[in-house]
């Protein structure tokens, strides 16, 4: 959502779509940070990415959200063929639900 967020979503607007409290938004931010991640959030911008992620960090970050959903498996082919067709749009929300969700169509 960070990466296409046309709407200046910021951290109370995160935090009510994720259902999660506005200090867990920001330290998932601040970690996100210190794995090398160049995200940001401003009063007007709201958050943002400031750079590209490298296709290996994206792969490590969907590993990571797929582990935590599914309880562990193989997912190394599956997470490299979602980077390299989709890049940072495969951190976004919509794509990693259609994984999980049968009635949103595959690509």
């Amino acid at each position: 959502m960070a990466i296409d967020n046309g709407d200046h979503l910021k951290d109370a607007d995160f935090a009510a779509i994720f259902e999660r409290d506005i200090l867990t938004i920001k330290r998932d931010l601040q970690e996100l940070r210190s794995n090398g991640v160049d995200i940001h959030s401003e009063k007007k911008r709201g958050i943002f990415l400031a750079n590209a992620i490298e296709p290996s960090m994206i792969r490590e970050l969907i590993t990571q959200f797929l582990a935590s959903r599914s309880g562990g498996g193989s997912t190394d082919k599956t997470t490299s063929l979602l980077v390299k067709l989709l890049k940072e749009r495969a951190l976004s929300r919509s794509s990693l639900s259609s994984i999980h969700n049968p009635r949103i169509p595959r690509f």
